[in-house]
């Protein structure tokens, strides 16, 4: 049964960091959103990157240049959430 949950969870982690990267290199080419993979992409990420704009809001760097940092606050999140379950919650599963 660990050995289940340990591979849900890693296979979890790892689509999410996928879906992260594919986010983050699809963003730095505008046209790419609106395909049909771009959409996808994108209703799946921007529910999980809005709370992190909320902490971390957009760095302003010149009028209409932004650096957003909730992709990689997401992605270390994510990570850190990852390698905490794996090392404290999975041992305690029978």
């Amino acid at each position: 049964m660990r050995l289940i949950v340990s591979q849900i969870l890693d296979f979890a982690i790892y689509a999410v960091m996928v879906l992260a990267i594919f986010s983050s290199v699809m963003s730095w080419i505008p046209s790419l959103r609106w395909t049909e993979i771009g959409k996808l992409v994108f209703n799946l990420t921007d529910p999980v990157y809005m709370r992190f704009r909320k902490l971390f809001p957009p760095l302003m760097i010149k009028k209409g240049v932004a650096m957003d940092f909730s992709a990689i606050a997401a992605f270390f999140t994510f990570y850190l959430a990852y390698a905490l379950l794996k090392k404290f919650i999975v041992p305690l599963i029978p």
